[in-house]
């Protein structure tokens, strides 16, 4: 699903599941009223959650993997992979108020990045 809100009295095209005949169909973001999709604010924040902590997964995975590719090309890549989606994570967890890391510094810089003094 990709949203992209550009301000007030935009409105964006996104899936929507229907229960009731179980399909996916296209419903709106109306950001003048705040109605996403027919989605309650439990169910965006569980959206959410969902995409950061599996970020936070992928993430680590990617991370494992350029350590044991360092020397070779693989290891960029898995680096590249991994930036992307720390970025995507750290997009998700900014509106549920850092819940799964933090912000974008700790996604990218590591969960104890707040709290490193600074070398002089």
């Amino acid at each position: 699903m990709a949203v992209f809100i550009h301000g007030k009295g935009d409105t964006t095209a996104l899936p929507v599941y229907h229960s009731q005949n179980r399909s996916l169909k296209m419903g709106t973001f109306d950001s003048t009223n705040g109605d996403f999709a027919g989605l309650t604010t439990a169910q965006v924040k569980t959206v959410l959650s969902a995409i950061a902590t599996q970020a936070l997964t992928i993430s680590q995975v990617c991370s494992a993997h350029a350590m044991e590719h360092d020397a070779d090309e693989m290891g960029n890549v898995f680096r590249t992979l991994e930036m992307m989606v720390s970025t995507l994570g750290s997009l998700a967890d900014r509106p549920l108020g850092g819940g799964c890391v933090g912000d974008v510094a700790a996604w990218h810089c590591g969960p104890n990045f707040a709290t490193v003094e600074h070398y002089r």
